[in-house]
């Protein structure tokens, strides 16, 4: 996908068309990377309740879950940034949006 991918305005469209209806199994890799990136986002929420029902964020494992906030915080961001058609409404809004959050977290997102 790198190789036919143009992330221009003009031609991120074109180049997405291309990949997924004339370079050779585009169709497939596009639609693996975006199934399994769904699927790592679902695997985390599950995951994260998990670790809630068993208690192992409890002592001796504050570390170890302050590395799992922090690897959870930049998987939900990921979308964000990894938009493929370029900015759109929808990057706008999620952006928006993360910052109106930071704005709720004490000490974090300066003054609302």
């Amino acid at each position: 996908m790198t190789f036919y991918y143009r992330p221009t305005v003009t031609d991120a469209f074109a180049s997405i068309q291309y990949i997924m209806t004339k370079a050779n199994f585009g169709w497939l890799i596009r639609s693996v990377h975006r199934w399994s990136a769904s699927m790592m986002v679902l695997m985390m929420v599950l995951h994260v309740f998990r670790v809630y029902l068993t208690g192992g964020f409890k002592k001796p494992r504050e570390l170890t879950w302050v590395t799992g906030v922090v690897l959870a915080v930049l998987t939900a961001s990921m979308p964000c940034g990894n938009d493929s058609s370029g900015i759109t409404t929808f990057t706008t809004m999620m952006l928006s949006s993360g910052k109106s959050l930071g704005h709720m977290v004490p000490n974090a997102g300066g003054t609302a």
